[in-house]
């Protein structure tokens, strides 16, 4: 098992044990739920984990003062019903490493059979990887007792003593403006925060409505929300306006309530060319997502670089279950940032980044000033100048994966490898370097 989380990572836990004892004896005399909030929020300085800016963008979670990543990882499929991670368990590892490489630090867990992510979680939660995560789960329609349970479940399953965000799942138990079975369950997991089992509590929800409720009545009493935001309501699920969730997501902002966004890509019970299907031919959706794919996203990517443009939105949740999926995520996390990073740079020339660089798995060609619209290829030699394998850039692309193999599927050795760019009349170069 893990050691207890220190909220403040520059504090030693020798000295975070006596900063607590003294905040607790200045909190003599309040409630033990104000007592919780003053520790819960030590010091009042962000909290990074696997923190890489220069490959990954942060945003402060609302008042739990974590800095996640704008993209994190969820456990629904997106990309394909049927699709689950016992297909291909380790394409799935293959994922989560690239993604931890790749500076992702939110990962978000489900007790649903249909996700099975709390056993396949389980390896963020070594001593090798927990204190690179933030951890998050839900618990689903129970009394307060299950719910309690639950978390308790989880917590042996995943191999962790704490988990960082425990989600109140679907908004269950709130009718109307009657939100005491939901206050109820918070009051158990409550609890579970007493005992340094779970730091920061949540809701998910599909209703606008009674998010809105529960900011408006008991932001004390939640740290973050999960919510609705999609491009598109040409699916079942979409049953309120656009508007009407950006309105949400803004008034959290003002109860320093964190946001995290869920099902830009749609719902992961359709197929993904169902899902593009509907995003083409649902106007006002290809008018939101077109600026992105014109400038050479997928159209995945192009849903999670509009849904981070939103200010008001920390994190983009996204099921990622094989290696690909994961790459043409990472792909689309920020907009303006992936810009920043193809950018040339003054008295640099023409330059072809790699990212993660050095790479064990695979890593990701940014290809510098690339001529819009135009194909090319891209060699790679080893430092000896031999050419040991080729890619096909396609147009409107600047960017490539490279798997560390050579053309016959051979994985390379350890060491630096050039990279040259051709296109058109077009050179960049850089230098990638392979770990193993």
């Amino acid at each position: 098992m893990n050691a207890r989380f220190n909220l403040n990572p520059s504090l030693s836990r020798r000295s975070f044990a006596k900063v607590a004892g003294l905040m607790g004896l200045a909190a003599a005399g309040q409630t033990a739920l104000g007592a919780r909030r003053v520790t819960s929020g030590l010091s009042g300085r962000p909290e990074y984990r696997n923190h890489k800016p220069d490959i990954m963008s942060y945003r402060r979670l609302g008042k739990t003062n974590m800095m996640v990543s704008t993209l994190a990882a969820g456990g629904a499929d997106n990309y394909g019903v049927g699709h689950q991670v016992e297909d291909d368990p380790a394409g799935f590892r293959d994922a989560l490493e690239r993604l931890l490489d790749s500076g992702v630090n939110l990962f978000d867990t489900a007790p649903a059979s249909a996700y099975r992510t709390l056993d396949d979680y389980a390896f963020l939660c070594t001593s090798a990887n927990r204190d690179k995560v933030f951890i998050s789960s839900k618990v689903e329609e129970g009394t307060p007792a299950e719910c309690r349970a639950d978390v308790e479940q989880a917590l042996t399953t995943l191999g962790t003593d704490y988990i960082d965000l425990v989600h109140i799942h679907g908004a269950f138990g709130i009718t109307g403006s009657d939100y005491s079975e939901a206050m109820a369950v918070f009051d158990a997991l409550d609890e579970l925060r007493d005992e340094g089992k779970v730091r920061f509590l949540g809701m998910t929800s599909h209703s606008a409505a009674k998010l809105t409720g529960l900011l408006e009545n008991y932001a004390d009493r939640v740290d973050a929300i999960m919510g609705f935001y999609s491009p598109s309501v040409n699916w079942y699920w979409a049953d309120e306006p656009l508007d009407t969730w950006c309105a949400v997501f803004e008034l959290a902002k003002t109860k320093d309530v964190g946001v995290i966004a869920m099902k830009m890509l749609l719902s992961a019970m359709h197929t993904w060319d169902d899902r593009i299907g509907r995003l083409e031919n649902d106007a006002s959706a290809w008018d939101l997502i077109k600026p992105f794919i014109d400038e050479g996203a997928t159209h995945a990517q192009a849903c999670i670089r509009w849904a981070i443009a939103n200010d008001n939105i920390d994190s983009a949740v996204v099921g990622m279950r094989t290696l690909a999926e994961a790459e043409e995520d990472l792909g689309g996390t920020d907009a303006t940032h992936t810009r920043d990073i193809m950018r040339e740079r003054p008295g640099q020339g023409a330059r072809v980044q790699g990212i993660p660089d050095p790479f064990t798995r695979v890593t990701t060609l940014y290809l510098g000033d690339t001529p819009a619209g135009a194909s090319g290829r891209i060699f790679i030699y080893s430092m000896s100048g031999e050419c040991i394998t080729r890619r096909d850039l396609h147009p409107g692309r600047r960017m490539v994966s490279w798997d560390g193999c050579d053309s016959r599927g051979a994985r390379v050795g350890a060491g630096t490898y050039l990279v040259r760019l051709v296109s058109g009349g077009h050179v960049a170069t850089g230098r990638v370097t392979v770990k193993r």
